[in-house]
């Protein structure tokens, strides 16, 4: 009888072991897989506001050559997008 609940005590643990691993694979892979989202969020949203900005550097310099030929690509409503209008309106 002894020998029998062992058995049953060893078949249960290594039943419980089995399910924390496959549970810390899961959690492993899902938090792996929410980094990678954040990073290209983060990504995504750094560029959105980075190459309006370069583009805005680019007209400013042109301006302050005294280059005024070249039309200032003006896109978007937002901050970004104001400050080009903005500049584009200093070139005109």
């Amino acid at each position: 009888l002894v020998s029998f609940q062992e058995q049953q005590m060893q078949t249960a643990r290594s039943a419980a072991e089995d399910e924390q691993h496959a549970a810390t694979i899961l959690l492993t892979s899902l938090s792996a897989a929410a980094i990678l989202l954040a990073v290209a969020a983060a990504w995504l949203i750094t560029r959105s506001i980075t190459r309006p900005l370069s583009i805005t550097l680019a007209a400013a310099q042109r301006i302050a050559r005294g280059d005024l030929s070249q039309a200032v690509p003006v896109s978007g409503r937002d901050e970004t997008g104001m400050l080009l209008t903005a500049v584009a309106e200093m070139q005109d």
